[in-house]
């Protein structure tokens, strides 16, 4: 028997395995084919590009196997680390014989290429579906399309060979799996003539193994989801403490005589000059108006109280000298002086609450005096009671 070459590009090669001829009479077996219309679908060329090829509608006729039929061997590309044994790959053969019958021919394809039997003629092969391994792993193709030609000098017996295109399959995301892939691979090996109870435990594997990828990517995703809530809770909290450790830090005043920890919610909004160690003052930064004041004095000095408007909070005395805190009211003045006409300061009404708030921190403003009051009205001195209880507490004498 001669060996038989085809031409690789669109035929493949033909290989003699040796088998005598028996007799001049065949045996025939008829095997009938279903009626099948084929449409438009897209391939993968031999040259590798993706086109579109027509197989119009036809009445497919009963095809004699006998010994002009021919093994054809595929060349399976599967990823790495696939447990293929036992494994079936749906592929369809679409094309003419040589006696001019339309041929539509779904088989089930071991993954060593094997299992693919035509007769002369002329053919397109592709995989029919995705393939389900025997764990219930899937796995879809890449859509290309082999093209066979069998011509007639092929002698009986010859397998060809059209692997110069594999098909190849590639994993997926097997929590995106979808029904539909399940039904359509399950559906091929069935149309191939694959038991049913086998391609009914291929199914339940495969819906399984979904199942089990969909549990853990949601479990995945809800953890990853926790510890980024956790993290970022974290960093917030850090951030926050490090903000206040900060404004604490540039809100502490330290002279040679004295310190003192002004309010960080007043951190970026004031000034603090220190003139000396005996003298330093605190001014709102937008306005430059003067919050309050610690001043260093003998202790044998008078002590002088002021008034409504700039007047002394308290001191601290250790004999030989005391450092006395001032402020001045903005709230007194705003309700004694501005609204009865009198805005000596010359500040608008914005500033004039913004002073407030600061000395209040954030408790009053010029909505609490809608109305001129004078000083027998306690609520005039209201605002003195943030220093009073926040900041002269912190106050220390060396």
């Amino acid at each position: 028997m001669k060996e038989k070459n085809l031409n690789t590009a669109t035929k493949g090669t033909a290989m003699n395995r040796g088998r005598s001829q028996q007799g001049s009479a065949a045996v025939v077996i008829l095997v009938i084919l279903a009626v099948v219309a084929l449409g438009a679908f897209f391939v993968v060329r031999q040259d590798g590009q993706f086109g579109q090829i027509e197989h119009p509608g036809a009445q497919t006729q009963p095809i004699e196997v006998n010994d002009d039929s021919h093994n054809v061997q595929l060349d399976v590309s599967l990823p790495d680390g696939v447990s293929s044994q036992g494994m079936l790959l749906p592929v369809r053969a679409v094309g003419t014989d040589a006696d001019n019958n339309s041929v539509d021919l779904t088989v089930a394809v071991k993954a060593d290429g094997t299992g693919l039997s035509l007769k002369k003629g002329t053919y397109t092969v592709a995989a029919a579906a995705g393939a389900i391994a025997s764990d219930g792993s899937y796995y879809e193709p890449n859509g290309a399309t082999i093209s066979v030609s069998i011509n007639s000098d092929v002698e009986p017996g010859d397998t060809v060979e059209a692997t110069t295109l594999p098909l190849a399959y590639q994993a997926v995301d097997e929590s995106q799996l979808t029904d539909d892939q399940i039904s359509r691979a399950c559906d091929a090996l069935t149309t191939a003539g694959v038991d049913s109870g086998e391609v009914s435990s291929l199914r339940q594997k495969a819906v399984s193994v979904r199942d089990s990828a969909v549990a853990k990517a949601k479990a995945d995703a809800e953890a990853k989801a926790k510890a980024e809530a956790q993290a970022k809770a974290e960093a917030e909290a850090k951030a926050k403490a490090d903000a206040e450790a900060k404004a604490k830090s540039a809100m502490h005043v330290e002279t040679a005589y004295f310190s003192v920890d002004l309010p960080t919610s007043w951190y970026g909004q004031v000034n603090v000059v220190k003139d000396s160690d005996e003298s330093v003052g605190v001014y709102d930064k937008t306005s430059n108006q003067m919050l309050v004041s610690f001043s260093v004095v003998p202790s044998s000095e008078e002590l002088n109280m002021g008034d409504y408007s700039a007047s002394m909070v308290d001191y601290r005395d250790n004999g030989s000298r005391r450092v006395e805190m001032w402020l001045h009211d903005w709230a007194a003045v705003y309700a004694v002086e501005v609204k009865a006409g009198n805005n000596y300061a010359g500040l608008d009404e914005t500033t004039y609450d913004r002073l407030i708030r600061l000395q209040t921190n954030g408790t009053m403003s010029t909505a609490d005096f809608p109305t001129a009051m004078d000083t027998t009205n306690q609520k005039v001195f209201s605002g003195r009671s943030f220093y009073e209880n926040s900041v002269f507490p912190t106050l220390r004498l060396k």
